[in-house]
């Protein structure tokens, strides 16, 4: 029996990665690299563990939080901007499942960007507990954030399931002993996701899949 419903930010809640993705295309060409292949490994990564990647895959001389700084920069100008915006059936799909289950979020995201996605959208009221990069120190794929997650709620790992829009946090899912559901986005829909218990579409999928119709 699902008693916790754990959802990731970035991708599944928010249309946030075009936004990162870009920042992140941007932050790599003004440094002179076009090659982006690097941008798919990203996904799901505390911002700090991918900071170390890109740094060491280019040598950049800046420190890591310089580095991070700077895309993070770009981000918040988007947030900001009006750029962020709600991804289909969020809204509907929360209001019917917190009527059934305990909600949370595990998201690797930074705190106070999370958090302004959070305000923009009006979100937070909505969740019983927030876990975010900031609050572990290892982020998906490994289970840390995830774990924590259950922790906090003191409720078991069985019966929690996770909700992921990328591989990284599915994996992290399944080693904190969880269930786990992918909804690819745009971004991610050609990753492999074929290890996750379900897979489906769109978020409006999501509570028939759970048992509440």
């Amino acid at each position: 029996m699902i008693e916790l419903v754990i959802f990731d930010f970035d991708g599944l809640l928010v249309d946030s990665e075009p936004i990162y993705v870009n920042s992140n295309k941007r932050f790599l060409k003004e440094r002179g690299i076009n090659d982006f292949s690097i941008i798919n490994k990203l996904f799901g990564l505390r911002a700090e563990e991918a900071f170390l990647l890109i740094k060491e895959t280019f040598s950049f001389k800046e420190s890591i939080e310089e580095l991070m700084s700077i895309r993070n920069k770009y981000i918040l100008e988007d947030f900001e901007n009006g750029k962020l915006k709600l991804m289909p059936y969020v809204k509907e799909v929360l209001n019917k499942l917190r009527k059934y289950f305990k909600l949370a979020i595990g998201s690797s995201s930074k705190k106070y960007l999370l958090e302004k996605g959070l305000e923009i959208h009006n979100l937070s009221n909505y969740f019983d507990v927030i876990v975010t990069g900031d609050d572990v120190t290892k982020g998906k794929p490994e289970p840390d954030i995830y774990l924590k997650v259950a922790y906090l709620m003191n409720i078991q790992t069985q019966k929690s399931i996770v909700i992921e829009d990328a591989p990284n946090g599915i994996i992290a899912g399944k080693r904190a002993g969880m269930k786990t559901v992918a909804i690819p986005n745009e971004q991610t829909k050609n990753l492999d996701f074929s290890f996750s218990d379900f897979i489906i579409s769109d978020f409006s999928k999501l509570p028939s899949l759970l048992g509440i119709g």
